[in-house]
């Protein structure tokens, strides 16, 4: 058909022998035209090249033949279904870059899917049983990926760049041969897959938009996917915040210029090699460690949900790892129940203090705990008003004004700390917590070390009353805690009360009763021994549950006068 363009108003129908001869010159196939059941096509150059750009509707039963220089582009609008495999000979050229256009893969015997650029590129079977499409080369879709219900893509190692949609309608294992890199471009690329968690090769986010796991939500599809080596490169790779997806990893992941939007999703790191996180710094929601050979860091990150280190070690050693504490709510990020352990002296546990409005906000006292080992008051000392501890703040006023004590187990009393000591995991320490002497707004203030994990006793010898603190940056249950000669109740000073509010773990009741006996990260809590006794706390310990970090009782030894007029 050496015409320079097609123009079938009809649908074509049989199993003819259609040939393009466009021998340097373009042939257009118009988006009117239908040839259904053709038994062979060729685009033949000749050795003089050419194009035919193809609007219409194709289906080819047998050979799909191009030769001799020429190009066949599936253009805009195109559909182009081929049943057996794609022969290319003497230079010519197969593409299908139109915006949109649709190249289908189908056929019983027949598998092979050339290498090329297209835009909508679909995997399908006529048979019944599932079986294998292989990709012969390095292949880039512009639009969307769909795998059919009956089909199952051999990647064979090679790279795939999709812009558009990953859509795998498979029930089944369904794609293998996952060695090459998948790289999701253009605005809003997306992967869902029917069932099962989809795995891929190495993964690139490299969009201008978000990439998001199953943006449509499609009922009976999951997000997930399972990834070698994870490159955050541009664009935000945004766990979704409806499903709240898992992306597991089993190599390396890397931001250079993407970001993360952990949404309530989880980063999920399984490999059996040493893993590292690297490269910019990522806000994640929700980590679970579970590598035996180690998970590391070497660039600051944060975290707003809750790190599980399921087996192996978790290690922040040379640049900060923050466990935020939201400035609205004052929930703070947690270390959960684990099996493994933590490591590295690089972490940062925040704790927000909330307070009422300014024009009411007084400052107060309240009991605090640090949740990492190896860290001394100085931790404290640049973000809440101390004097009198060789503090920045100095001191205060005359005669000297004192803003931490330590409850005295001997004399059950306070004493004043006059230098900055070592915080000691399990005890509770009684700090002034303002901005100045005469007011307190909200404010957050952090500890820095490696955080406590494991099996902590402290222990209670004389009868009299201890103050403690929870060692972990977790909440924890007071029910859960193993206690000996202790009686089965705790104290937290409460400004809502002035006092020490009570909770009776025999009762489940209190003044505290609405916080379910929870204790906060960073809180110091007081108990009563009867002698001879201890407290252990456990990775079993730990819980879930957020409740309201419970604020500071009035100031110590306060005096409180009320003026008025006489009849008032």
């Amino acid at each position: 058909v050496p015409a320079p363009s097609i123009n079938q108003a009809g649908t074509m129908v049989g199993t003819f022998v259609l040939t393009f001869r466009p021998y340097g010159r373009t042939i257009n196939v118009a988006s009117t035209s239908t040839f259904l059941g053709i038994n062979q096509v060729f685009c033949e150059g000749l050795g003089s090249g050419g194009t035919v750009n193809n609007s219409g509707i194709l289906s080819v039963n047998t050979i799909f033949q191009v030769s001799g220089g020429a190009t066949f582009n599936n253009s805009v609008g195109g559909i182009l279904t081929l049943r057996k495999n794609v022969t290319i000979l003497s230079g010519g050229i197969f593409t299908a870059t139109g915006n949109p256009n649709t190249v289908t893969y189908t056929g019983i015997n027949w598998s092979n899917i050339h290498n090329t650029t297209y835009h909508h590129l679909s995997i399908a079977h006529s048979g019944v049983t599932v079986t294998n499409k292989f990709l012969l080369g390095n292949t880039t879709i512009n639009g969307d990926l769909t795998i059919a219900s009956n089909a199952q893509l051999h990647c064979q190692n090679f790279n795939v760049t999709i812009a558009g949609n990953w859509i795998n309608d498979c029930s089944t294992v369904s794609t293998t041969g996952l060695g090459g890199t998948f790289t999701f471009t253009g605005a809003t690329p997306s992967i869902r897959r029917l069932t099962n968690e989809e795995t891929l090769g190495n993964v690139v986010v490299s969009c201008t938009g978000s990439f998001i796991p199953n943006s449509a939500l499609t009922p009976g599809y999951t997000g997930n996917f399972n990834c070698n080596n994870l490159t955050l490169a541009s664009g935000t790779l945004d766990l979704n915040s409806t499903a709240n997806y898992t992306v597991s990893v089993t190599g390396n992941m890397t931001r250079t210029a993407g970001t993360l939007n952990g949404r309530n999703g989880l980063i999920n790191f399984i490999g059996t090699a040493a893993q590292t996180i690297s490269g910019g710094a990522l806000t994640f929601s929700n980590i679970r460690s579970a590598n035996t050979a180690g998970v590391s860091t070497s660039s600051a990150h944060n975290m707003t949900g809750t790190l599980t280190v399921a087996s192996g070690t978790f290690t922040s050693a040379t640049a900060n790892f923050t466990l935020i504490s939201n400035t609205t709510t004052g929930i703070t990020a947690r270390i959960g129940t684990s099996a493994g352990t933590v490591a590295g002296s690089r972490w940062v546990v925040q704790r927000r203090i909330l307070t009422g409005a300014p024009s009411s906000s007084a400052p107060y006292w309240g009991d605090y705990a640090s949740p990492v080992s190896g860290t001394t008051l100085s931790d404290w000392d640049s973000e809440m008003y101390m004097s009198g501890v060789g503090g920045a703040d100095g001191t205060a006023c005359c005669p000297t004004f004192y803003s931490v004590c330590q409850w005295n187990n001997g004399g059950a009393d306070y004493s004043n700390v006059t230098s900055l000591i070592p915080l000691v995991p399990g005890y509770g320490y009684s700090a002034w917590t303002a901005n100045n002497l005469g007011a307190f707004y909200p404010l957050t203030f952090d500890t820095r070390g490696t955080p406590n994990g494991g099996t902590l006793v402290v222990g209670t010898p004389a009868a009299t009353y201890y103050l403690l603190g929870n060692p972990y940056p977790s909440q924890i249950l007071f029910s859960a805690l193993t206690r000996v000669g202790v009686n089965n109740r705790f104290y937290v000073l409460d400004e809502t009360i002035q006092d020490y509010a009570t909770w009776s773990g025999a009762t489940g009741t209190g003044k505290l009763a609405g916080g379910g006996g929870v204790i906060n990260s960073s809180q110091g809590f007081m108990v009563e021994s009867t002698g001879g006794g201890s407290v252990t706390f456990t990775e079993a310990s730990k819980t879930t549950t957020n409740v309201t970090f419970v604020k500071e009782a009035l100031p110590q030894d306060m005096v409180k006068y009320h003026f008025s007029k006489e009849g008032k």
